[in-house]
């Protein structure tokens, strides 16, 4: 799994997923919805309102709010020294990254991805939620420090893996798997896990137990990348069938009507 070259794949992954993230909501100002049993067993009070500000951003072009929240999310941290307002702050940062990158300035963003990672870094004894994220992080770092790449991927790779390896009912951590081997190229070894780490990662629920402090995010982004690899292998029943499960269990998530708009003659429905 740890191949040379999987090193940018993770990176472009984690930049595609990212892009798609932003653009896909930038007209939606409503946080994540969902349906069916999956909304019942989530509490996502922080999750929503990062996003929230996120998704704001974007759709207005200031990022006022998402810098304010950062700063109280700081503030909350330095006070409490509980570890959660650190993997808030980091995940708030990493959003505040993308936005940079695409709409504003490089350098900024790689300033903000940097504190991010340096946010979960100065963890000790970190948690299965810590490792996932600090994947994602790492592997979207690359983008910026490029001469890194033979040492950041596999270490990102190695930060998922521990997160699986401490809790099996993490999606986040199923996720961070999912990401690396959907877009390594079949040459060096990509793609023989995605039907695995993606329908492993669905197994999982959005919260073991419904906690408004802790994250929810996943269940969206693992089916948007399964949905994408069978289009890609052209198992088009397939991917309608994952689609119409998505929308059922997760609802009109901006990265699933991505898809429908992108793929439109496919996932007609």
């Amino acid at each position: 799994m740890k191949k040379p070259l999987s090193v940018l794949a993770l990176t472009l992954s984690v930049l595609a997923v990212s892009c798609v993230h932003l653009f896909g909501q930038a007209n939606n100002s409503s946080t994540h919805q969902t349906s069916g049993h999956t909304h019942a067993q989530r509490t996502t009070y922080l999750q929503e309102r990062v996003d929230s500000a996120f998704y704001r951003a974007v759709r207005t072009r200031h990022v006022g709010n998402l810098r304010r929240l950062i700063d109280s999310l700081e503030d909350q941290y330095h006070q409490t020294q509980q570890r959660i307002w650190a993997y808030w702050v980091a995940y708030a940062t990493y959003e505040l990254s993308i936005y940079e990158m695409v709409v504003d300035s490089h350098q900024r963003a790689k300033r903000s991805i940097l504190t991010a990672i340096r946010c979960l870094d100065t963890l000790d004894d970190k948690n299965s939620e810590e490792w996932a994220l600090l994947s994602v992080l790492t592997g979207y770092s690359i983008t910026f420090r490029w001469w890194a790449a033979s040492w950041l991927g596999p270490r990102a790779i190695d930060y998922a893996e521990k997160a699986v390896a401490l809790d099996s009912q993490n999606i986040r951590a199923w996720y961070a798997l999912l990401v690396n081997d959907f877009y390594t190229p079949a040459l060096f070894g990509g793609g023989k896990m995605v039907d695995y780490y993606g329908h492993r990662a669905l197994q999982c629920p959005d919260q073991v137990l419904p906690n408004p402090y802790l994250p929810s995010w996943g269940r969206a982004e693992t089916y948007d990348l399964l949905i994408r690899w069978h289009l890609r292998q052209k198992r088009y029943d397939t991917a309608q069938k994952l689609f119409e499960e998505a929308i059922c269990r997760v609802g009109s998530h901006p990265l699933l009507l991505r898809l429908r708009w992108e793929y439109s003659a496919i996932l007609s429905k």
